[in-house]
């Protein structure tokens, strides 16, 4: 029991601070991915961001063996960690994350590792879809960033193709959308109100 309690506080520990340790934020990336990154299939982007950022990688890789395998105390820390890494991490790791938390929520990650018949004297409730209540808040926040980045995008394609002015009313709906963000990410983790751009940086420059 002492064993799992510090195995626990490990995980815990690891998602609080794995960005701060590979000095990779959402909010200071100096190096954002370019596109043609974000259209790789998943397991080249997966080897392009252990290349891009080692330390944040094999962070991400632990955290998810600890996400499939162990006691439920620490399964649910370690997705709560990689909840917490998606929130404050830039592309390619939050999409990465996000694929795997929506595996783990219908089973999928679970049955690919059946054949190590892990066995910790806990039921089937503890196994990868047992995690599913859990891990569905996580994803929805997830999913609400991605949304509100795809509408701006829309908008502004559509602005520039009709090389038409943004309205006060529209910018005022994307600021509401910016501040509700914010307020969702703030439930799961702490993030700088004044940095954090829930929309991604080139939706802002229509608000300077």
């Amino acid at each position: 029991m002492a064993l799992q309690r510090l195995v626990q506080a490990a995980v815990w520990f690891l998602g609080e601070n794995a960005n701060y340790a590979a000095s990779e934020y959402a909010w200071e990336s100096a190096t954002p991915p370019g596109t043609a990154l974000m259209m790789l299939d998943a397991d080249k982007m997966v080897a392009a961001a252990s290349s891009r950022n080692p330390t944040l990688a094999s962070a991400l890789t632990r955290l998810q063996r600890c996400a499939f395998s162990g006691s439920w105390e620490i399964r649910i820390a370690a997705v709560q960690a990689l909840t917490t890494i998606a929130i404050r991490s830039g592309e390619p790791y939050r999409l990465q994350i996000y694929e795997f938390l929506h595996a783990l929520a219908l089973g999928g990650v679970q049955s690919n590792f059946s054949e190590l018949q892990l066995s910790n004297g806990e039921n089937q409730g503890a196994s990868g879809t047992g995690l599913g209540s859990l891990i569905s808040p996580m994803l929805k926040v997830l999913d609400e960033m991605y949304r509100g980045q795809d509408d701006p995008a829309r908008d502004i394609r559509q602005h520039d193709n009709s090389k038409q002015e943004w309205s006060d009313e529209e910018l005022k709906k994307l600021y509401e959308t910016h501040e509700r963000l914010l307020d969702f990410v703030s439930l799961f983790c702490f993030v700088p109100r004044a940095k954090y751009l829930p929309l991604g940086p080139t939706r802002y420059v229509l608000c300077m």
